[in-house]
């Protein structure tokens, strides 16, 4: 049997350095320093030879240069005009990944930079503003990925954290709102992988789960939720599992499809043996149609080519990379964006010349950890979280607030709309808004360094705050990594 070496997913590396001693303020290199010792984050840059968009589409040669081709309506393919084009040109040197959206794209360069252009209607270009762009431009440092959904975007920086921005209809940003986002805000951390749909986004966390933000009804749907775990690659509408097992996500419920899967990229599948899979129902393949939800009684997979190593779909049109560094084309609608210009039945040869996944890391092989264990004790009893507590730079520290408040016998409610959650207590009244510095006590702002944010669903605030809230005493010893809070 001939082997094939196919890249599943860049690894989440984490390097635990001790210190024995912790100076305040030190940093780290994609890291940062606490009491614990220095942690430090390792997401090497992921590297990918095509995608694509609903409209037009991306290569990448081997020489590391950025060629595109397909409609051009909103300056998508970054030449500087709106006019598409059947021929694939070469847009610029240097890329690592990129990614085509709706009708916008985005592209992280070798040297960790990312660049976006074209649509902008909601802010998903990251500048801050909603003007479409002809070229890239440059937006942030230290990406390792992105990916690009119909009108917003998702960036995984190397430290792990994930970065999102753009329309937030559906809540697919992930920060608790619907409201849209004209540059890049935090989500979350320990991300190794990501991918944006139409109203919603899948995370891949570095201990294997899977995390679904959008499609919610309710201001109780917009935050992240945890679907599934053991998984090793995504795409925006698939799950590979670490057993190879291939899940389509229904909402927030996986539906297993197929077996012996490697690697999954938009609606195509590669199998461990180099072939192709794309799906379909009695009468029409689906190889990118940005499907959320999908019927049980039609899914069932196509072999389409084999000897593949890369692959993307989008629109009902998908591309196949071979071992030899060729692209074919494949699909029945949408012929703008192939580079024939025509319908195609069979996989077609396109061009030569791709870069294969070689720079890719090796593949996604155990859960990692990403944090230090950090312990809260309250009153000699162990308080268990969902999300743990989470180490900030310069020593400093973030702690859920429900699990907390609820130990000390506060009543904890939250305010979706107004994104802020209040707890009562024998006559005492909190209040602290997310994403804001504003927490009250009884009418009275108390100072934080940090502000409130939500991380995993969960609202996260400084211990000391708790201090100024409740008759309480909270103690963090940095080097114990443990938080001891007494009444």
């Amino acid at each position: 049997m001939k082997l094939i070496k196919i890249a599943i997913v860049v690894v989440f590396s984490v390097t635990f350095f001790a210190c024995s001693q912790y100076e305040q303020g030190a940093s780290a290199e994609n890291g940062y320093e606490n009491g614990i010792g220095t942690i430090k984050y390792s997401i090497p840059i992921s590297f990918n030879s095509v995608s694509a968009g609903q409209w037009h589409s991306f290569a990448i040669m081997e020489n590391d240069s950025l060629w595109a081709w397909g409609m051009n309506w909103s300056g998508q393919l970054g030449d500087g005009t709106a006019t598409g084009t059947h021929v694939p040109i070469k847009i610029m040197d240097g890329v690592a990944s990129a990614s085509a959206g709706g009708g916008h794209s985005m592209a992280v360069k070798t040297d960790g930079s990312l660049w976006t252009w074209g649509a902008n209607e909601h802010g998903q270009l990251g500048d801050g503003t909603k003007e479409y762009r002809l070229t890239p431009e440059k937006i942030m440092e230290g990406v390792a990925s992105v990916s690009a959904g119909n009108a917003h975007s998702l960036a995984v920086r190397t430290d792990g954290s994930l970065w999102a921005w753009g329309a937030n209809n559906g809540g697919q940003l992930g920060d608790g709102t619907t409201e849209e986002i004209h540059i890049p805000i935090e989500i979350m951390g320990g991300v190794v992988s990501v991918a944006a749909g139409p109203l919603h986004s899948l995370v891949l966390k570095a201990d294997g789960s899977l995390w679904y933000l959008g499609g919610g009804t309710s201001e109780f749907d917009y935050a992240p939720i945890k679907i599934m775990e053991g998984v090793a690659s995504i795409s925006h509408t698939f799950a590979v599992g670490q057993d190879g097992g291939l899940w389509a996500i229904d909402g927030y419920t996986p539906l297993r499809t197929l077996e012996n899967v490697a690697l999954v990229n938009d609606d195509v599948a590669i199998r461990t043996d180099g072939s192709l899979c794309g799906f379909k129902s009695d009468e029409h393949y689906f190889y990118g149609d940005y499907r959320t939800t999908w019927g049980k009684n039609w899914i069932h997979a196509e072999k389409i080519v084999d000897d593949v190593v890369a692959a993307a779909a989008g629109g009902n049109r998908g591309y196949a990379v071979k071992s030899d560094g060729s692209l074919w084309a494949f699909g029945d609608i949408f012929t703008n964006a192939y580079g024939s210009g025509m319908v195609l039945a069979a996989p077609q040869k396109m061009m030569d010349g791709l870069r294969l996944p070689d720079k890719n890391m090796p593949l996604f092989e155990e859960p990692l950890s990403l944090e230090p264990e950090i312990k809260v004790i309250f009153n000699g009893e162990e308080l268990v979280f969902d999300q743990p507590p989470v180490p900030e730079e310069f020593g400093w520290l973030m702690v859920p607030v429900r699990v907390i408040f609820e130990a000390l016998g506060a009543v904890v409610e939250w305010d979706g709309v107004a994104r802020a959650v209040s707890a009562n207590k024998d006559g005492v009244r909190i209040r602290l808004m997310v994403g804001s510095h504003d927490f009250t006590v009884n009418g009275e702002e108390i100072f934080i360094n940090i502000q409130n944010r939500i991380v995993n669903g969960r609202t996260l605030i400084q211990p000391h705050a708790i201090v100024g809230a409740f008759d309480v005493r909270v103690v963090w010893d940095e080097h114990a990594g443990i938080v001891y809070i007494t009444n």
